[in-house]
């Protein structure tokens, strides 16, 4: 006899099966971490998973993405579309809508979108991200990872991020700032090469997969559930844990204030 394929997550609400399956959640980048947000949305049964990623598969990416096969970098197929029949395979009932081109060349498909998951690279796109769901009042749950060198020993770290509009947003969070945008444009097209691996893509990946079912369908009495947050990831202890700097913040955002607010120019 089959059963409800979400009997298990019945916890999640009376309703939640309708309200996941009515979400419409937009993804930019389906690389390390994008891959495995993917995969999740669609065993959660998220309705409509938009997805952005104007690369193709390469060797390197066979280590840490997922549903990448050989093949796939063999015919040098398109990242969304390896993610789109991914996600298929998983639930047939998932609609998944690929653009293979940088999300800025469509960004008026993101209007419609109730949350925004950014597995991007670059600070850079990540400030464009966020002034365009600021505009138009959509969470923007963020995920990084870096491997860092000091000598001849190297660190995994890395963030999650939910910048929640009329909260405090990256720049309030110390995460985007002058400095570090002008360092990165001085390093720019360095980042494709930085070393990556799966484990802490996985797990950077799920909690944001958790925020965002959490806030279509809270499942905890929590007060400050559409607050931003930062928690800094350590992949050498395995702790990911709330950044420093956020207890102090107090409410709002001063960097985008709704009065204030105006179209995004790319």
């Amino acid at each position: 006899m089959l059963r409800d394929r979400f009997q298990r997550q019945s916890f999640l609400g009376r309703d939640s099966k309708l309200v996941l399956k009515s979400a419409r959640v937009a993804l930019i980048g389906v690389g390390g971490s994008g891959s495995h947000v993917v995969q999740q949305l669609a065993h959660v049964g998220i309705g409509t998973i938009v997805i952005f990623d104007a690369d193709k598969a390469e060797t390197s990416n066979l280590n840490r993405t997922i549903g990448t096969r050989r093949i796939h970098v063999l015919l040098r197929s398109r990242k969304v579309r390896i993610s789109k029949r991914f996600a298929r395979r998983i639930s047939s009932k998932t609609k998944v809508i690929a653009y293979p081109l940088r999300w800025q060349r469509k960004a008026e498909v993101l209007r419609t979108c109730d949350i925004i998951i950014s597995c991007v690279d670059s600070l850079q796109s990540r400030r464009e991200l966020e002034v365009l769901a600021r505009r138009f009042m959509i969470p923007l749950l963020d995920v990084g990872m870096t491997v860092s060198e000091n000598g001849k020993k190297f660190s995994i770290s890395g963030q999650f991020i939910l910048s929640s509009p009329g909260d405090a947003c990256m720049w309030c969070l110390g995460f985007l700032t002058d400095a570090n945008l002008a360092e990165e444009a001085n390093k720019y097209g360095a980042a494709g090469h930085n070393p990556q691996v799966v484990w802490p893509n996985g797990v950077l990946a799920s909690t944001a997969v958790g925020f965002c079912v959490r806030i279509l369908c809270p499942w905890c009495e929590d007060r400050d559930i559409h607050d931003s947050k930062y928690l800094n990831y350590d992949g050498d202890n395995g702790t990911l844990i709330n950044n420093d700097l956020l207890p102090k913040l107090t409410y709002g955002c001063s960097h985008y204030r709704p009065n204030i607010m105006q179209e995004p120019r790319w």
